[in-house]
């Protein structure tokens, strides 16, 4: 079989892109995957509920082994906690089909898009896809080389204050 122009394209871009593109790519994934599973719930299709789910779950897995811990081991240890929580409810979310449990990694999973789109941006490693970021907190002062990455947003300015950092049966964000 042939494959698709989205296909060809999609292989083009992964082999061309930065770690830091790629990274982003796999949050995306995760992303889809996780509304994927969403709509497969409210239409009954527990089957495809599960693959989506499952991949969601691989790549958030892959995300947390790639993590390389001898590099700034108290910022990977907190990204470590975060993608952890996100493994977790994705988890619990598929044992009890819970939309709230699948609603709590999404909305983790999309500030972490947000962050890696920003990040991207400026590194310059940005693609028509991210354009739909907006870029929150850029820096345009010269004294902010444009090779060093800043660290994710919800490190240095937490997370919105509607966001528990337990949640109801006492998980917590912090390793």
């Amino acid at each position: 079989m042939q494959p698709s122009y989205g296909d060809r394209y999609l292989e083009s871009e992964v082999l061309t892109a930065s770690p830091q593109r790629l990274h982003l790519l796999l949050i995306e994934a995760a992303i889809r995957h996780v509304e994927r599973t969403r709509t497969a719930w409210q239409r009954q299709e527990s089957d495809v509920a599960f693959n989506c789910l499952t991949k969601a779950q691989q790549i958030v897995a892959e995300m947390l082994a790639s993590l390389k811990m001898d590099a700034a081991p108290d910022l990977i240890k907190q990204v470590a906690a975060i993608y952890t929580f996100v493994y977790r409810r994705l988890v619990e979310a598929g044992l009890k089909s819970d939309e709230k449990l699948l609603s709590d990694a999404l909305r983790v999973l999309q500030i972490e898009r947000e962050t890696w789109a920003e990040l991207c941006g400026k590194l310059g490693s940005t693609s028509g896809a991210d354009a739909s970021v907006p870029p929150q907190g850029r820096s345009n002062s010269s004294s902010d080389p444009v090779g060093t990455p800043a660290p994710p947003r919800y490190l240095t300015r937490g997370f919105p204050d509607d966001y528990p950092m337990k949640d109801a049966v006492g998980n917590s964000w912090e390793a």
